[in-house]
């Protein structure tokens, strides 16, 4: 029993009360202090932020703090009590029991007072949780005990890895930059490096970099400067200055085999309190002799310049003057082939009949002498690419000879041919390329045979450790001369001209035939007798082709619809969606359309198309991104790019962007319907069942009439409208209704430095007057889309730019005024004055309905009658104009619907009036 009159306090002091006051007011008071010493102590143990628990001596529980049941998700101190030696493992991460060890630590604390240790618990989901433990000797009246502080390391631990997880980050980062990095502490000392500092000098270790830091500089710099003075001079400017120090300086490798130049970057960093340098080293020494060499090159290049300027003006000059008369001829020989090939013969006599052969054979003759300088203009120009298939070679092959056959035959030759067993049916490469070589090799071995045979062979050989594709062409014809072997495979050459007198040809069969062979990565080999006879060997790589990925024969030509196909057109000119929406149309496809890269991406998201022609080139964002964004959908749609880009490799940024294929703009149609045949899926495709429209004639148009200034070529801008003077006549009215201002909105994107808004105004209308067929515009708005390309002016000359401009501006008024006098303008409708026809009307509607169904541009020829009969109806009557002005005629055929029953009552209103 403890004195009355002395009760213990926290502090320890005796506190004594008068023994006056008897022992029954001394409990009392005694009982109330314990309880409000209990009170704060319990408030300030539960609010310390460690989990805390009281022991005795045999490691007996007595009491715990809420962290402590916080800490181990518990609902009460009894069911700590009950629970606290499940709280902890079998064995700690040592290998100890943990029960042995806690009572190893708690004697070590009963007898040093305090103990601290890591302690791995477990928590009631048993989880691992690692904790720092800290035991302290406690005493109570004669009593001694153990007060166990605990704290959660898993914040802390979680903290540590996300620390290394940076810090591998980070050296990783910097192992694995190309450049050479050194870090400089204030005293000018090298304290780390990276990876590549040391694959740069030769090193094995970032501790021999350190130490032989001064020996990676020669002696001296190429200045004369000593190194040591200066690499000093470079950190303590970098120090003192900070930002970014550059210089030059000359290094050597640590076996001292070799010196070589660097670019050397130091950059001040801040580091904890004060600051550290960093320094970026990039061997130059390669760079450094290239631009030596270069400009070594240059000189000699300007030595040259003189001699060499004729002969490529020259040349130039000739790729030109063939590119573009083969074009200018080729245009009325089509007209020509095509009016020879549907003129009647049945009404003429033996000798008119010969004639019109003979105009169909020199025809087609001219044309293929023309094919040919094309080609080989686009092969000196480096602009003919091969576009290599799976495709199947027996095809090919049966193709080539049933042609050779026919010619050999009208010369009285023998022509025979094989396949050797072994060679694969299905091979990859430029078929129609392959085609032209093959053919070519065998017309001449039938031209230049006047008696015996042709001989065709194609087999598989092994040479070099390759596979290739032989194709051989023998001959019994008048052969080559010995001296006229170097000049084989010239241009415009022929040979033995007195020999030859009476062959037609310019001598580019073999020149072409030789350079795509080159561009295939083939051979071609000559042996030939004079007067005996020739043989051709052309070897090609044999890559064997997949049968799975060859092209199935699909409808040909334009002769096929596919009116259960869904398309997507994409465009931000009106006038290029009306072009493709006709040429669509002609297939039976109502395609879908939108205006932006953005509109294009929800509707792929809300629709599944089985084909998206895109436009390369919009505002805000062009095709190529909206084509990367389409491709991050679950979506598998191809996608076509509409491109006015002819540059050479503007296929590859196509494809490279995911896009599948390009149609150039202006659409041609065989083009486009070549497209549609590949891309569309095959069930969806059907051949073209032409029935005749018995009681509609369509009304031709003259759209522009005479065309006497040809600012616009009429023949050029029907076909690129699908030859359909209707849709024409339409794009022409839009043209000059949406382009009117675009020099205007040109010169003041300038006037205030928006060249990118001035680039894309160039681009659209470009593009548009290549679609109508003016064709001056569309090369003066190309040159000022190229000088404002990426948003600058590219030839850096304002004047000049200004000058290009005014061309711009002469070539639009032009076209705008030809326009203005052959287009008429078109008139806004006035209401009709006479009482509403309702028979007339439902007349019209009759017409323009099967017209609308089958997306048929002859509804055209109906809006100046639908404008006076449907006035009177209102709204839906000018919307059903307004659809078919826009080659909607999907919405249309349910306006027209709509308007039935309009009919009915504005007829009936129209009667009671």
């Amino acid at each position: 029993m403890q004195n009355p009159e002395t009760l213990d306090s926290r502090d320890s002091h005796p506190l004594r009360l008068p023994a006056a006051h008897g022992g029954k007011l001394v409990d009392l008071l005694g009982v109330r202090s314990r309880l409000e010493v209990d009170e704060r102590t319990r408030a300030m143990l539960d609010a310390t932020p460690l989990a805390c628990s009281l022991w005795d001596e045999k490691l007996h529980p007595l009491d715990c703090n809420r962290e402590a049941l916080a800490m181990f998700d518990l609902a009460s101190r009894e069911e700590f009590f009950a629970r606290c030696f499940e709280l902890m493992p079998r064995f700690q991460p040592d290998g100890a029991s943990s029960f042995d060890k806690l009572r190893e630590l708690n004697q070590r604390a009963m007898a040093s007072g305090r103990e601290q240790c890591q302690w791995m618990y477990r928590t009631t989901a048993n989880e691992p949780l690692p904790a720092e433990m800290t035991l302290v000797r406690v005493a109570w009246g004669e009593q001694f005990g153990i007060v166990r502080y605990a704290r959660d390391l898993r914040p802390s631990l979680a903290r540590l890895a996300q620390t290394r997880e940076a810090d591998e980050r980070a050296q990783l980062m910097l192992d694995t930059l190309p450049l050479g990095c050194a870090f400089f502490d204030e005293n000018l000392q090298v304290i780390d490096c990276n990876h590549e500092c040391l694959v740069m000098f030769g090193l094995s270790s970032k501790e021999e970099y350190q130490r032989r830091f001064f020996e990676l500089s020669p002696e001296f710099q190429p200045n004369g400067v000593k190194s040591a003075d200066q690499i000093y001079a470079h950190i303590r400017i970098a120090f003192e200055h900070g930002g970014q120090h550059r210089f030059e300086w000359l290094h050597r490798k640590a076996d001292g085999a070799r010196e070589f130049l660097t670019e050397v970057t130091l950059v001040r960093v801040r580091w904890k309190n004060g600051f550290r340098v960093t320094s970026f080293m990039r061997d130059v020494s390669a760079m450094r002799a290239a631009e030596k060499r270069r400009r070594e090159a240059e000189a000699r290049s300007r030595e040259l310049e003189v001699q060499t300027r004729a002969a490529r003006v020259a040349s130039e000059s000739k790729s030109a003057f063939l590119a573009t008369m083969s074009h200018e001829i080729r245009t009325p020989m089509n007209a020509i082939i095509g009016m020879a090939d549907l003129m009647r013969t049945d009404n003429l006599d033996e000798t008119q009949r010969e004639f019109v052969a003979d105009i169909r054979n020199m025809s087609h003759s001219l044309l293929h002498i023309i094919n040919g300088v094309l080609d080989f203009s686009k092969i000196e120009a480096g602009k003919l690419e091969l576009t290599p298939v799976h495709f199947d070679l027996l095809t090919l092959f049966d193709s080539a000879c049933s042609v050779t056959r026919f010619a050999a035959n009208a010369k009285g030759l023998r022509f025979t041919a094989s396949i050797a067993p072994e060679v694969p049916r299905f091979v990859f490469g430029d078929d129609v390329r392959i085609r032209q070589v093959v053919t070519n090799v065998l017309n001449n071995a039938v031209k230049y045979t006047r008696e015996g045979e042709v001989d065709f062979r194609v087999e598989r050989i092994e040479r070099k450790g390759a596979r290739w594709l032989r194709f051989s062409v023998a001959d019994t014809g008048i052969g080559i001369r010995k001296e006229d072997f170097a000049h084989l495979f010239h241009s415009f050459t022929r040979l033995d001209e007195t020999a030859n007198r009476t062959q037609i040809g310019t001598g580019l069969g073999l020149a072409i035939t030789r350079n795509l062979v080159d561009l295939m990565h083939g051979h071609i080999e000559v042996k030939s007798e004079y007067g005996k006879g020739t043989t051709f060997v052309i070897l090609l790589p044999l890559l064997k082709g997949d049968a799975a990925k060859a092209e199935a024969p699909r409808p040909q030509g334009s002769s096929f619809v596919a009116p259960a196909a869904r398309v997507l057109v994409v465009d931000d000119n009106r006038i290029n969606l009306k072009v493709a929406l006709a040429y669509l149309q002609k297939h039976g496809i109502v395609a879908d359309t939108a205006a932006s890269g953005a509109e294009a991406i929800e509707k792929v998201r809300a629709a599944d198309y089985d084909l998206v022609l895109m436009d390369q080139t919009m505002p805000e964002m062009d095709g190529m991104e909206a084509t990367r964004r389409i491709r991050a959908l679950p979506r598998a749609t191809p996608i076509v790019a509409l491109t006015a880009n002819a540059m050479r490799g503007a296929r590859q940024s196509i494809i490279e962007a995911g896009m599948d294929d390009f149609v150039s703009k202006p659409i041609d149609g065989d083009e486009l319907a070549r497209v549609l045949q590949k891309w569309l899926p095959t069930d969806k495709l059907a051949p073209l069942a032409v029935e005749a429209d018995a009681h509609i004639e369509p009304t031709r148009v003259d759209v522009v009439a005479n065309n006497v200034r040809n600012v616009v070529d009429r023949d050029l801008g029907l076909k690129n409208s699908a030859s359909d003077e209707n849709l024409y006549r339409q794009i022409l009215a839009d043209f000059r209704h949406d382009h009117g201002e675009d020099i205007a909105r040109v010169r003041r994107a300038l006037d205030v430095g928006a060249t990118l808004e001035a680039h894309c105004i160039a681009h659209t209308l470009k593009s548009c007057a290549a679609a109508i067929g003016a064709l001056d515009l569309r090369a003066s708005a190309a040159t000022v889309e190229n000088a404002l390309r990426d948003g600058h002016a590219a030839t850096g000359d304002a004047t000049t730019l200004a000058r290009l401009v005014a061309r711009l501006e002469t070539d639009f008024g032009a076209v705008m005024s030809e326009l203005a006098d052959a287009t008429p303008a078109v008139s806004t409708p006035t209401p009709a004055a006479n009482p509403f026809d309702a028979g007339q009307a439902r007349a019209l509607l009759d017409q323009l309905s099967p017209l609308l169904n089958a997306g048929d541009t002859r509804a055209m020829d109906y809006i100046d009658g639908a404008r006076r009969l449907l006035a009177p109806l209102g709204a839906d009557g000018e919307r059903l104009v307004a659809q078919i002005e826009d080659f909607d005629f999907v919405s249309a055929s349910q306006t027209l619907r709509a308007l039935h029953e309009s009919i009915e009552t504005a007829g009936e209103k129209s009667e009671q009036e």
